[in-house]
């Protein structure tokens, strides 16, 4: 039995670099190449990367909020990629993202009723029943833990972690199975991430949702995540549970990205990554990584190795795994 709910294969996007007067295309900058996973149904697969690697593309081509060059996207097993607008729409219904901003992606001329009243006018819900359409308002501030009295009032006269938790219930309010968390608690204060994973991590189990987590903070991607995929330059390097990726890391870059961490069971060991940093729009041959890895060799900077499978499902793309 398939118990993906969302299957990726291949999919790339590509932006084109142009320039002169007539804005010729001159080139082509490749945000996303080739990447492939599945999420399972009711689980949570963080994408980790350092910023600019791609993560925010993938995760909005596979909305299509960002239309993908390449590559297959399946949602419970329905191809999306050319789904018509009035097709996607019933689809977005079940996929919502939450971005990193929860003051700029409200609408600050818009009290919190409202903003969770357009969901539900968009996708005709509860349109008939008054007294419905408010019964779906007053669970989705439960959800989100925020008083009723907060519905008269405006995303400026909340905090950062009050507005977040506003834009978790927008999102829910649809009744969606798949939710993009876009860097969803890297704005806000330490104490208040906590109080917003566990929300989110609440709400999985109460309504079975499936998450893609995407953040550069790798412990909070340990805390929420049952897989993690590790992100460099447009490509998946590495992919495996969340378990099996902080206990034993195969690439040498997700080596060096637990290094990073201020604890002492990772930092033990800190490595420091040297050497130029690789150009987006003429990428190096071979292996992306081998300009700053400590144990690339020829073939490293000649062919981009093939993707390895162990066992246990524990995925890399390296020619000297540790």
């Amino acid at each position: 039995m398939n118990n993906n709910l969302i299957e990726i294969k291949d999919l790339s996007v590509n932006f084109p670099i142009k320039s002169g007067y007539l804005g010729r295309k001159t080139g082509e900058l490749r945000a996303v190449n080739r990447v492939s996973f599945n999420i399972k149904k009711g689980q949570t697969l963080g994408l980790v990367g350092e910023s600019g690697c791609g993560k925010t593309t993938l995760g909005k081509s596979i909305l299509r909020l960002i239309e993908p060059s390449n590559g297959n996207i399946r949602f419970k097993s329905t191809l999306i990629n050319d789904l018509k607008n009035s097709e996607m729409r019933k689809i977005r219904k079940k996929m919502q993202i939450i971005f990193q901003d929860p003051y700029s992606s409200l609408n600050p001329r818009m009290n919190i009723r409202s903003i969770l009243s357009e969901p539900l006018k968009i996708h005709n819900l509860f349109n008939q029943n008054k007294q419905q359409r408010n019964n779906r308002i007053y669970q989705l501030l439960d959800y989100v833990q925020i008083s009723k009295s907060a519905l008269n009032k405006y995303p400026h006269e909340f905090s950062g972690g009050q507005r977040q938790r506003i834009c978790i219930a927008r999102a829910l309010a649809v009744e969606p199975e798949f939710i993009v968390c876009d860097e969803a608690v890297s704005s806000l204060d330490v104490s208040v991430q906590a109080q917003i994973l566990n929300i989110l991590m609440d709400l999985q189990k109460e309504l079975n949702l499936t998450y893609l987590f995407i953040s550069h903070n790798l412990e909070i991607i340990q805390f929420i995540s049952h897989e993690v995929a590790v992100m460099y330059f447009g490509n998946i390097i590495e992919k495996a549970s969340a378990s099996e990726i902080y206990d034993n890391p195969k690439h040498p870059y997700t080596k060096a990205l637990l290094s990073s961490i201020l604890n002492t069971n990772f930092n033990k060991d800190r490595i420091i990554l040297k050497g130029d940093i690789p150009n987006a729009v003429n990428p190096p041959n071979g292996c992306h990584f081998h300009p700053k890895c400590w144990k690339a060799t020829d073939i490293c900077k000649e062919i981009y190795p093939d993707e390895s499978v162990l066992d246990d499902g524990h995925i890399f793309r390296c020619y000297h795994p540790l």
